[in-house]
């Protein structure tokens, strides 16, 4: 992914269009946008939905420090509202974004075994203030996984109206991350809830 903008070759909806049409194996879809960054995303319309297994990882981007994402994916550009990424397929995961401005969910999480990883959900790009979206993580699936045990894995979840939101399936982990914290862990970033 080269291209920041919403829409046209290397961007983030082309390259979930092919993903979904590449079935039958893991699609990987990382990002090598040119530049020194943070770069915006700023969505003007919704996403497709993740149909097809992949792994959308902007720790790829030149620059990434671990715990500090560089790539920004904002929704508040999409008339009438909406969520970030639907990751209806199985085995997928997130890594490595900012995802702010979503009056849906930053990401709805159907599919079962999908890892959501290393990204600051909720928050601004520094991680310090609170940039917004109603659910931060928003779970339907099954044997999700959110955060991990290493500084890097842990997701910033903070500035939500609801950070994580279970309403179905079993079999959830939720480790290592900093709910209704900054991504220093030393100041507060509220939700209004935290896990629901």
């Amino acid at each position: 992914l080269r291209n920041p903008g919403d829409v046209g070759a290397g961007s983030l909806r082309r390259a979930i269009v092919n993903a979904n049409a590449n079935s039958g194996v893991t699609n990987q879809i990382t990002f090598n946008i040119p530049g020194g960054g943070p770069f915006l995303i700023q969505l003007q319309s919704v996403l497709p939905d993740v149909t097809n297994p992949v792994q959308i990882n902007a720790t790829t981007q030149p620059g990434y420090v671990a715990g500090t994402p560089k790539v920004i994916l904002a929704g508040s550009g999409i008339p009438g509202g909406g969520n970030g990424l639907n990751l209806l397929a199985d085995d997928s995961a997130v890594s490595g974004l900012v995802m702010y401005g979503f009056a849906g969910a930053a990401i709805a999480v159907v599919g079962s075994d999908n890892t959501i990883k290393s990204n600051y959900i909720g928050t601004d790009a520094t991680g310090n203030g609170s940039g917004f979206n109603n659910y931060g993580i928003d779970i339907s699936g099954s044997n999700a996984v959110v955060g991990g045990i290493t500084f890097g894995d842990r997701n910033v979840i903070s500035g939500n109206t609801v950070g994580v939101n279970i309403s179905s399936g079993s079999g959830t982990v939720i480790t290592g991350n900093h709910i209704g914290l900054s991504a220093a862990g030393s100041g507060a970033v509220p939700n209004g809830t935290g896990i629901a």
